[in-house]
């Protein structure tokens, strides 16, 4: 659609991005909570809580991709210098609920 090619590499910089919905749905249903009960704006705090989500479903990303014998380096740095897998797809960034 005409993007700028270095605005990709810019866009999609973090592969273990985990989107903010994804994070708190995880957590509420680790936590036995509905997701609106973190989310409640009444409570205060709740960029806090969402960024906590996000950095424990984070964690827990690179803890079973490390038992699964991921290379977690190969997510850091520049990786325009990587060799690129022709057997392997990273599929993120969908819903909890898949």
């Amino acid at each position: 659609k005409g993007d700028d090619p270095g605005a990709a590499s810019q866009r999609d910089w973090n592969s273990l991005f985990i989107r903010t919905d994804t994070a708190v749905e995880a957590a509420a249903d680790k936590l036995g909570v509905r997701k609106g009960d973190i989310l409640d704006k009444e409570e205060g705090n709740m960029a806090v809580r969402t960024a906590l989500a996000e950095t424990q479903v984070i964690g827990e990303t690179k803890r079973y991709l490390a038992q699964n014998g991921v290379n977690l380096a190969a997510f850091e740095g520049i990786r325009s210098n990587a060799k690129r897998s022709k057997t392997v797809i990273l599929v993120k960034n969908l819903p909890f609920s898949c």
